[in-house]
């Protein structure tokens, strides 16, 4: 397992300015969380890269800026929107492949709007396929106020489309009412990408060691399902204002090294 942290825990301070602390502190690997169109053009990535290779950070996924528009441009009844859609995360895939990065991580669809698991997978496996054809794998989060909110969703989904991975986050478990374990369970063997954040009975997102997760066990339950490899990025990623400073999320990550290491 590699430990990182993601760029979007400065939001909404820029990219490239997240990614220079990140660099200038030399964390091993990160997350991209890209904030604009602008962002995606092929001079910005170069430089984004470099900054990043200037202190050995590892960029392992990209986070698209238009989740909360994956419903409708994905999972509406409208053929063509979908067609455009396709199109334009093409951006993202090219993107993170400009990046050196693997994943490309999709929220999917809304949890008030249903869709059949059989045309879900379907419509998955398209933009699976796409990603695929770009050196990159696209892979579906867990996200409490989407349709891959419970671990029934993610169980059926690996059902009908064996190729699917997927990226676990530990405070949208709980802002989902639901148990940690019972995501890893359900994800077993398709978990490609986590999010880490630190929690207690009163907040459900902290740094970690400012709260109660016992992540030794989390991280050991993760490698017991084949959890691990170049591609095992554990990225903290919190909201900016659930830390004081730069200092105190270094001091998370350092933390997390230990755990990882372990």
């Amino acid at each position: 397992m590699t430990a990182g942290i993601s760029t979007a825990c400065f939001y909404p301070m820029n990219t490239e300015e997240a990614m220079g602390i990140l660099s200038r502190n030399n964390v091993a690997a990160c997350e991209v969380f890209l904030n604009s169109h602008g962002e995606m053009d092929a001079g910005y990535l170069r430089e984004l890269r470099a900054v990043a290779e200037a202190g050995g950070t590892r960029i392992l996924s990209v986070h698209p800026y238009t989740s909360g528009m994956e419903p409708m441009l994905f999972f509406s009844g409208y053929p063509l929107r979908f067609e455009d859609g396709r199109a334009y995360y093409r951006g993202y895939y090219e993107a993170a492949a400009r990046l050196g990065a693997d994943i490309v991580v999709f929220h999917g669809n809304m949890a008030q709007f249903h869709m059949e698991p059989a045309e879900y997978a379907q419509r998955l496996g398209i933009l699976i396929e796409d990603a695929q054809k770009m050196g990159v794998r696209l892979c579906h989060e867990n996200v409490s106020r989407c349709a891959g909110r419970d671990p029934a969703f993610f169980r059926e989904l690996a059902e009908q489309l064996p190729e699917a991975r997927f990226v676990l986050d530990v405070k949208q478990c709980l802002r989902s009412g639901e148990d940690v374990y019972a995501f890893v369970e359900a994800m077993a063997g398709r978990i490609a990408h986590v999010h880490i954040s630190d929690h207690n009975a009163q907040a459900d997102c902290l740094p970690i060691g400012k709260g109660t997760f016992h992540i030794p066990k989390f991280l050991s339950c993760l490698h017991a399902q084949g959890f691990c490899g170049d591609y095992g990025g554990v990225i903290i990623e919190l909201y900016r204002g659930n830390f004081i400073d730069s200092v105190e999320l270094m001091q998370s990550y350092q933390r997390l090294c230990g755990y990882v290491s372990t």
